[in-house]
């Protein structure tokens, strides 16, 4: 008996007057969270857009920083060396190479930007908008395999992806998903790479 009077209660609050208040409250909500998921999409899109967009230039003046740093030494950046047998060797050589000389990079704008990051050994290493270390490989190590650590704590290795004898070396960012596209998938990579 309860059941079916219950049962009543709500056909009879479908109809009627206040049925229009119910079925525009419903209207009103369901619009609400359409707009809001929407609006999360969009955010989370401009923000990839936007750490893109600064991973991008971190790499552009990156590579003028070792052009630079290559001239000022009489060197080529292909003979810059690296110890392949270390985890992030190509994110530490770049931080030591720009932070050794002031003026190649500002390194108060790089720890401010959080693209500096401190590894276990105590080392600088360069890292782009996600946290990933900025993939370097000089063209004297073309062949040989980088052991890399991404944001999240997952080892992989990186070889080079062919040969840039323009420029004598490779640099790129993992991404927004910090997985080695090898310079392509959402790899971010400096136009000169492309």
């Amino acid at each position: 008996m309860r059941g079916s009077l219950s049962r009543w209660r709500l056909r009879s609050a479908l109809r009627g007057p206040r049925a229009f208040v119910l079925w525009a409250l419903l209207v009103l909500v369901v619009a609400a969270i359409v707009i809001a998921c929407y609006g999360v999409w969009l955010y989370r899109r401009d923000k990839i857009r936007a750490e893109t967009g600064a991973t991008y230039m971190l790499l552009v003046e990156t590579t003028v920083a070792c052009e630079t740093y290559a001239d000022d030494r009489g060197l080529s950046v292909r003979d810059i060396p690296v110890d392949n047998s270390v985890v992030n060797a190509g994110a530490k050589a770049l931080a030591q190479m720009v932070l050794s000389e002031p003026g190649y990079l500002r390194v108060d704008l790089l720890r401010d930007r959080g693209y500096l990051k401190e590894d276990t050994d105590g080392n600088q290493m360069l890292i782009d908008s996600w946290g990933n270390p900025v993939i370097f490989i000089p063209g004297a190590h073309y062949g040989s395999t980088f052991q890399y650590r991404n944001a999240r704590g997952e080892s992989f290795t990186v070889r080079a992806r062919r040969h840039t004898s323009d420029h004598g070396y490779q640099l790129w960012s993992l991404g927004p998903n910090g997985v080695d596209d090898r310079g392509g998938g959402d790899d971010v990579v400096p136009r000169y790479e492309e």
